[in-house]
């Protein structure tokens, strides 16, 4: 039985989320679209693993929801699964452990508190009692315990890492990979203020926290891996970086410097490329802008390539489409290669650092999100994750820095420096 309950207006889906003490429980706001929503608890569980996982959930997907009898709803009321996947179906035996998520999890939430242009209510699966499952309460204000010092800009593993990047580049395994880092250190920190934070600070981005016990993964993405809605299905290609400037003249300078770059732009065209074939795997046409953009977030500029297909036609499952699109070059590399590269290479569990979060519903509107600037969350421990592109002419010093610039948002939330 699904259930719609009209909430006071002032509620907001993120104190459900930090009051909640339920073992899964998801938060997602994306301000520039109007949309904030908490998912409490699960009425239903479905996960899969191995190299079919994307078409195994979709299939469980479509035979779950032909169980719900959804003729009384209003398409923005329907249900939602919300959730994600792994980097790679692969369990690796490097640190931070992830065992509490798995290769790929979907859920359908006992309650959903969603706050969006209709209002803000609760969407219940089952006999659900709102009053005692939901704390509605204002978060109180919080700190966290800190270090005192990180060693932010100094990894000489993430050089060498680099290094053994581009003599596989000579070698000829790939054209470019994608190496990223981990940065750990122990702190007690307030999941619901990095959220607040992050809301803030990248409205333009989907602030992400999905929590498996006391284990939270928690973000900003700034990068659509897929949006199914009434208006079409869209992606974008988001690759090559640039800081953003101290002052308008630099940045306006390095936005020029960004779009100019061979190896940008050549990094760029290839999650372009990558993108265009997987959705034309499914036999879907799409329209490609010949010219990317520069998107300027908060902290980072990136070239961007929005994409959309021009008639969706047949009927696809949101979670197949994801399944062929995720790893793009923007994540993993040119090419299949890559991927078994970094996960023998690089050294660190990505977990779903870099898999596809999101929600897809009953009527098939989805939005997944390539799980960048993030980090993994416990009570005591804090991992943050950055990676770069690495292709011919790459340079290790300049690749660590650019590391240092994409872990800046999460270290902000968290409170360290401006």
């Amino acid at each position: 039985m699904i259930s719609v309950h009209q909430l006071p207006l002032d509620v907001d889906p993120l104190d459900v989320f930090a009051n909640s003490t339920d073992e899964h429980r998801m938060f997602w706001a994306q301000p520039d679209e109007g949309l904030c929503f908490a998912a409490i608890g699960a009425a239903r569980i479905i996960e899969a693993e191995g190299g079919d996982r994307f078409s195994a959930l979709a299939k469980v997907r479509r035979e779950l929801f032909a169980e719900i009898d959804s003729s009384h709803l209003a398409t923005y009321d329907m249900p939602r699964l919300v959730g994600g996947f792994a980097f790679t179906e692969q369990t690796s035996p490097h640190s931070p452990p992830w065992d509490a998520f798995g290769a790929g999890r979907l859920i359908l939430p006992e309650i959903l508190v969603i706050a969006d242009r209709h209002g803000v209510r609760a969407i219940t699966v089952g006999e659900v009692d709102l009053t005692a499952r939901i704390d509605t309460t204002p978060r109180a204000a919080a700190t966290h315990q800190l270090p005192g010092e990180l060693p932010i800009a100094e990894c000489p593993a993430y050089l060498d890492l680099v290094d053994r990047s581009l003599a596989a580049i000579t070698a000829g395994l790939f054209d470019k990979v994608v190496s990223a880092r981990v940065l750990s250190f122990e702190a007690k920190v307030d999941i619901g203020l990095v959220l607040a934070r992050l809301r803030e600070n990248f409205p333009d981005c989907a602030t992400f926290g999905i929590a498996s016990g006391d284990e939270v993964f928690v973000g900003a993405s700034p990068e659509q891996l897929l949006r199914v809605s009434a208006d079409g299905v869209t992606t974008a290609a988001l690759a090559g970086s640039k800081p953003r400037g101290v002052d308008h003249d630099a940045d306006v300078q390095l936005a020029i410097d960004l779009f100019r770059s061979p190896k940008e732009r050549a990094e760029h065209a290839y999650v372009v490329d990558a993108i265009t074939s997987g959705l034309g795997s499914l036999g879907l046409e799409v329209a490609v802008p010949s010219q990317p953009e520069v998107l300027q977030l908060r902290s980072i500029q990136h070239l961007y390539t929005p994409i959309s297909v021009v008639d969706p036609g047949h009927d696809l499952d949101a979670v197949e489409i994801v399944g062929s699109l995720h790893p793009t070059p923007a994540v993993a590399g040119s090419n299949k290669t890559a991927v078994s590269w970094i996960d023998e290479n690089e050294g660190i569990d990505r977990g779903w650092y870099a898999g596809p979060v999101g929600w897809v519903d009953l009527s098939g509107n989805a939005e997944f999100r390539v799980a960048l600037r993030s980090g993994l969350v416990d009570s005591s421990s804090v991992h943050l994750f950055a990676g770069c592109g690495i292709v011919e002419g790459s340079e290790p010093q300049t690749e660590l820095d650019e590391t240092v610039t994409k872990l800046r948002p999460m270290l902000n939330a968290l409170g360290f420096g401006g």
